[in-house]
């Protein structure tokens, strides 16, 4: 049981970590609103109030946005149509779902509709539809049908079927998320008529259903002050661990500057989302860690600071630092970074050493002039997320997507150490090889 719920939190890791860019724009938008604010402060302009009201336009699409994106992601050759595969199938989802239609449809059955059906258009839902999106493409997307109505091959089918597939689909999702939503709404019941003890619990539920897109749902059925006291005072300590993790990444350029940026969106604003998710996708000990701290702080603060929430704040403190001393944080799951085992798979991806005539780093790119392009497994070199690979007048240039001088430097020591072991058993002759 304990290894199903492991690999299912990796599947759950992973899917998030795929749907990263939607959610790295989440400082984007709380920024952008938080300026147009100290704008109408001063000067009062109606067009602002869609700036405003940006991060909660964003939040609104954001299931669409991800069942999009994971159909991009898990397609086998991301094509760009399998975003439409994604868009259509949680579309028609969440239509054929629609309270307002099942009403209709119900009524003259004398069937009620379950409630759940009015909380559908969740992140959950979102992740959902994006795999089902994504199976369908790498199934139908080489159909080929009769000359009759060939029209419709390949790609174009996809859409079709995913519509009918979503379609017979429905009535089952009807019943497991009713399942899902109603437990976990029954757990809420239980914690609320707790009092404090309770509210502390719901917090820290609230905050776990992040991993599965259920957060900040629940709270909203409630009418009790005092949910986000918890949230706001670990605010402080996402604000420390990301101080840790640039002192750790600061060679890293792209992540250093991201994360700069999330940090003082973070100070302004109060909000951490994405910086919550980065966590939960690359440490999960750290944002289990913040998800309890987040209830106990709710349950201190409810009635006031006293001595218990500085005892807390000295004992989160040095919880963190020894975490973080003794595992350092790892962000390759979303900024992949090359490796020496990576460098060792391109130049074999290359034809090997002997393949190449000629390497140099130039602005931070390698330029390499190859002997024979035939032995070039372009296959593996399109599976790569950590590089952009392209052909250039008579190089081959390699661009790093992220700590672009570090892999080139690896890269390139790579490359010498192996050219000198293969000069070293005379297996190749340096008059024919410009890199010596």
């Amino acid at each position: 049981m304990v290894k199903i719920l492991f690999n299912l939190w990796d599947k759950l890791k992973n899917l998030w970590a795929l749907c990263w860019l939607p959610i790295s724009l989440f400082p984007f938008m709380y920024m952008t609103s938080f300026l147009a604010q100290r704008i109408m402060m001063i000067i009062n302009i109606n067009y602002l109030n869609v700036l405003i009201s940006l991060p909660d336009l964003y939040l609104d699409f954001l299931p669409l946005i991800l069942s999009s994106t994971l159909a991009y992601k898990l397609s086998k050759t991301q094509d760009g149509s399998a975003v439409i595969s994604g868009a259509i199938a949680y579309l028609i989802l969440i239509s054929v779902l629609n309270a307002d239609v099942l009403n209709e449809a119900f009524y003259y059955m004398r069937l009620k509709v379950d409630s759940s059906c009015m909380y559908l258009e969740n992140p959950l839902i979102g992740l959902f539809t994006g795999c089902v999106a994504a199976k369908v493409f790498n199934r139908f997307s080489d159909l080929r049908l009769p000359n009759a109505i060939a029209f419709f091959s390949g790609r174009k089918s996809v859409p079709i079927i995913t519509t009918l597939i979503m379609i017979g689909i429905a009535p089952l999702v009807y019943v497991f998320y009713s399942i899902i939503f109603h437990a976990f709404k029954s757990i809420m019941d239980l914690f609320y008529s707790w009092n404090t003890l309770g509210l502390g619990l719901a917090a820290s539920m609230d905050t776990f259903l992040q991993v599965i897109g259920l957060n900040d749902l629940f709270p909203s059925f409630y009418i009790l002050t005092g949910m986000d006291q918890g949230y706001r005072y670990i605010s402080v300590f996402l604000v420390m661990i990301v101080i840790l993790i640039l002192y750790q990444k600061r060679t890293i350029k792209t992540v250093f500057y991201y994360l700069f940026f999330c940090l003082a969106v973070g100070v302004f604003t109060f909000h951490f989302e994405s910086l919550m998710y980065l966590l939960m996708i690359c440490d999960p000990v750290c944002w289990l860690f913040l998800v309890v701290a987040n209830g106990l702080f709710t349950i201190l603060l409810y009635d006031g600071i006293n001595l218990l929430v500085i005892f807390c704040t000295v004992f989160v403190i040095l919880i963190l630092f020894a975490h973080y001393h003794n595992n350092k944080i790892s962000l390759q799951l979303i900024f992949p970074v090359i490796t020496e085992a990576d460098a060792e798979n391109i130049l074999d991806s290359l034809g090997g050493v002997e393949n190449i005539l000629e390497m140099k780093s130039e602005s931070n790119r390698l330029k390499i002039q190859l002997i024979d392009p035939e032995f070039i497994d372009s296959k593996q070199i399109e599976e790569s997320k950590m590089y952009q690979f392209f052909h250039k007048n008579e190089y081959y240039i390699i661009d790093f997507f992220y700590d672009e001088e570090r892999a080139c430097r690896i890269f390139m020591e790579k490359y010498h150490e192996n050219l000198a072991m293969m000069k070293l058993d005379g297996e190749i002759d340096d008059e024919n090889f410009k890199g010596l």
